[in-house]
């Protein structure tokens, strides 16, 4: 297994034109499913901060990044 930064860009509704974007490490076995694991964390970021304005993912511009080879993940910090 690998650990990855996932930089994940996204709009907001309220203003229009302004680019945000937050980071989540996760750990996988490749670059597409570091992707996928970073797009479910940033749909449960949202459930958890719920706010009056939309965030949209601008899926076409995510990043990743490899951080490390890990040998035996921690088994609920990287889910």
């Amino acid at each position: 297994m690998k650990k990855y930064k996932v930089i994940i860009p996204y709009t907001e509704n309220k203003k229009k034109g302004t680019k945000y974007s937050i980071d989540f490490e996760v750990i996988a076995e490749d670059v597409e499913e570091a992707k996928e694991k970073g797009m479910h964390k940033f749909t449960k970021f949202l459930d958890f901060n719920l706010a009056s304005w939309l965030r949209i993912p601008i899926e076409d511009e995510i990043e990743v990044y490899f951080i490390e080879d890990i040998v035996e993940p921690e088994p609920w910090r990287y889910l």
